[in-house]
């Protein structure tokens, strides 16, 4: 049987107990910010840490919600309080936002932050240059008939998402350049939200890291 932590091995107990952060999204048209053109809403809720005999773990008093555009490095946090769900609006489409929960104490003892997860935010409606084609650049909106025309375009940088649509492409993707890139696969026809599988015929990667989500390899 565990024993309750005692105060000053809170912030201990804490980080043995990591929470789980699960993330929801639905994309919708609101009024935008200054300057940006769309917004997206994303909603998370992540589970509160519990005891190893599943009881509740008692002591937190709130949540800090953290994001950021870069993996790990998070440039704004919100104090929700005791909510386990919050929504964000307004966000940027064509961005790849990162998020993170920690929790505290009444003493202001901050525990360290729970898994990641992530989102790109697809545009709300088609950009014109992507239409009709099966791949997308998430940051120009620009469309390809190729994944690896997209990758190997200029104008494609490191921590850019490429989009695919669900199906079949014949072709073997060779990635040769130095860049981190995201492939995100199944996406429908106006890239709004995924209906299956990409496949590709192969993926080789000889220099750089390649993320892929909704992709099927033969």
């Amino acid at each position: 049987m565990e024993t309750p932590c005692r105060e000053e091995y809170l912030s201990v107990c804490r980080r043995l107990r990591p929470l789980l952060l699960i993330l929801a999204v639905t994309l919708l048209l609101l009024p935008p910010l200054p300057g940006e053109s769309r917004g997206g809403e994303v909603t998370l809720t992540w589970n509160p840490p519990l005891n190893a005999d599943g009881s509740p773990f008692t002591g937190i008093s709130g949540y800090r919600l953290h994001l950021g555009r870069g993996s790990g490095s998070y440039s704004a946090s919100i104090d929700v309080g005791s909510a386990t769900t919050y929504s964000l609006s307004n966000l940027t489409d064509g961005v790849t936002y990162y998020f993170a929960v920690t929790d505290y104490d009444s003493a202001g003892n901050e525990s360290g932050y729970s898994n990641e997860v992530s989102r790109s935010l697809a545009p709300s409606s088609l950009p014109t240059g992507a239409s009709g084609l099966p791949v997308m650049l998430l940051e120009s909106g620009r469309g390809y008939p190729l994944v690896m025309d997209a990758y190997s375009d200029p104008a494609t940088r490191s921590g850019d998402t490429i989009m695919a649509q669900a199906g079949a492409l014949t072709e073997v993707l060779r990635l040769a350049r130095p860049l981190e890139i995201t492939l995100r696969g199944g996406y429908d026809e106006a890239y709004v939200s995924t209906s299956g599988l990409t496949l590709l015929q192969g993926v080789v990667v000889e220099n750089g890291a390649l993320t892929v989500d909704g992709l099927c390899i033969r």
